[in-house]
Parts: C-alpha cells; structure tokens; sequence
C-alpha cells in the first residue's frame, strides 16, 4: 500500500539524486501537488492519509512528524520505519504512482516552498474550502497551478 511517506521518500530521492535539496515545507507541497495529479490524471488516490488545513497550505501530519527536526532547512535524510528500513518507490519500473512522483517533481523542482504555499492555498483551492481535512472532490475540482 502506498503511504505519504513513501511518496515523500522517493520525492527525497530525487532531490538527493539532482543535489537539489528540499525543506519541509517545500515536500508537503510536493507531496501535496504529487497527489492531487494523481487523482486527477488517475481518478484514484495515491494513499489513504487525508491532508490537514494548516495555516501554511495542506499538510500531512505522517510527513510533518517524520521530517519536522529538520526545521526550515533542508532534508538530508530518509524516514524510515520502526525496523530503520527506508521505503522509496522503485523507479525503474513504470508506474502510475512513479508517473505522478516524477512528472510532479519536475514541474515543480525549481519553485520555493513560499511559491508552493503560495499555489496551494489560494483562492478556490481545497485548503481554502476546507475547515479541517481537505477534500478529495475539492482537490479533484481544484485549478491547475
């Protein structure tokens, strides 16, 4: 079963693997844009977690408490599980999941975690509509950015 934090695991491997490296708040916006292109393109959902209304933009709490220690600076290592194993997609075989990972991360590599934010919680989007947990027919129906 695919999770956010393997989303946000492999997410982080190709971050690592262009040394392009990423805050948290900048994953929880890939991982964020990453889903909602998934259940648009796919009309299914990448993982069960829901996102969270935060004042920043959507946030998934698995993502937020696995890499907050890192503050505002940059990730420089993987999340792994309580047996110290690391779970990353395997890229070399196609995937819709891979799809979504890949086409999402090079869209959205060289924005800022604040340009992310700034596209993922403005008007008529999911976070805007939402009170609390954010949508999937809301994320569905959200502009493109």
């Amino acid at each position: 079963m695919m999770t956010g934090i393997i989303v946000a695991n492999t997410i982080l491997k190709l971050s690592f693997d262009e040394q392009n490296l990423v805050t948290p708040m900048k994953l929880q916006k890939l991982v964020y844009c990453t889903y909602k292109k998934h259940l648009k393109e796919y009309g299914e959902k990448l993982f069960l977690e829901p996102f969270m209304k935060w004042k920043y933009g959507p946030v998934l709490e698995s993502v937020y408490n696995a890499y907050k220690l890192y503050g505002p600076n940059p990730i420089t290592g993987y999340c792994q599980d309580i047996n110290g194993q690391v779970t990353v997609l395997n890229m070399s075989t196609p995937s819709k999941a891979r799809e979504s990972i890949v086409d999402t991360w090079i869209k959205y590599r060289n924005y800022s975690a604040w340009e992310l934010s700034k596209l993922t919680h403005g008007e008529n989007t999911a976070w805007s509509k939402s009170t609390f947990d954010l949508n999937d027919e809301d994320i569905y129906n959200e502009p493109d950015f």
